[in-house]
């Protein structure tokens, strides 16, 4: 059982003629009865058979249900209940396409002859230029213009005074006031935007920065490299995908030795048990003023007798 929707949609719609029923094909049985139903049925006898004797046509649905429908003329199938037949045929593709080209022609006229008469705006003037909100120059292709999480757009020179004035850190976005700090410290301080590598184990906030962060800020940052190391193994993903043997295995060379110049790098100052020239140590004099609470015990002197 379909719908007008659905049988307009799949077939051509065309009174069947009777000697052109075959028996076994699938048709549609549509009844004018309210509500109009369209039903697919299967011819059960020819219907050239119908044209000399007025017998009648056997069809069945899917559910195996048996309806008998009589000649009405030469040209169509009726039943006395108004129930007729009509031959299935699937709409071809270049015919859909062609419908579809001819839609889309229409459209066009339409929409032109509507601009002529001033009715419908053209897409250059419906279009505006974007515009800097704090310089308010045009924003061109081609212009460093940083990426922000609040999706606002300012020229890089126009940000860069208000990053600085605020040394990366709680920096407000000019019109929601949202934080952009990260992107202040990752790109728009920066002669070259910063990018994640995880051998290098850098992030874009120096020592003092982190410093006067808070908590919560803190957590933003470390928010944001975990995006960027999200982004860089979908991208190592999508290559590994696509490489060669060669590829891979000098992929695979060039990891192990980034992976060894990175341990040793972590394991250099307690490499042989003591620390590394450049690493802070304590000096072997004491600093100025230093004064020690208890005398320095001299293994020379005797020691006071035990009081009893």
């Amino acid at each position: 059982m379909m719908n007008k929707k659905a049988f307009d949609k799949k077939y051509v719609r065309e009174p069947i003629v009777l000697s052109k029923v075959v028996n076994g094909l699938k048709y549609c049985m549509i009844d004018y009865t309210e509500p109009i139903k369209y039903t697919e049925v299967i011819a059960e006898n020819d219907g050239i058979d119908l044209m000399d004797d007025n017998k009648s046509l056997l069809v069945t649905d899917a559910y195996n249900n048996i309806t008998e429908l009589f000649p009405k003329s030469d040209n169509e199938t009726v039943s006395a209940d108004g129930q007729t037949l009509h031959e299935l045929k699937a709409e071809s593709p270049s015919t859909k396409a062609g419908s579809r080209k001819r839609r889309k022609g229409s459209r066009k006229s339409n929409s032109k002859t509507r601009s002529k008469r001033g009715g419908a705006k053209s897409k250059k003037n419906k279009k505006e230029a974007e515009m800097c909100p704090i310089c308010f120059e045009e924003l061109k292709k081609g212009e460093q213009i940083p990426k922000l999480n609040c999706k606002h757009k300012f020229h890089k020179s126009c940000l860069e005074p208000v990053c600085r004035q605020k040394g990366n850190v709680g920096v407000p976005c000019p019109i929601c006031r949202g934080d952009i700090s990260f992107a202040c410290a990752a790109d728009i301080t920066r002669a070259s935007p910063w990018k994640y590598d995880p051998y290098d184990e850098s992030i874009p906030f120096d020592i003092f920065e982190l410093n006067n962060m808070s908590a919560t800020q803190r957590r933003q940052v470390e928010k944001e490299v975990q995006k960027h190391r999200n982004n860089w193994l979908a991208q190592r993903r999508k290559a590994m995908r696509n490489e060669t043997v060669e590829q891979r295995d000098a992929r695979v060379e060039r990891e192990s030795i980034l992976h060894a110049e990175l341990e040793t790098a972590r394991n250099r100052p307690f490499i042989n048990g003591s620390q590394s020239p450049d690493q802070p140590h304590s000096p072997d004099y004491p600093p100025p003023g230093y004064s020690p609470r208890s005398p320095v015990y001299n293994p020379g002197t005797p020691r006071s007798p035990a009081s009893p």
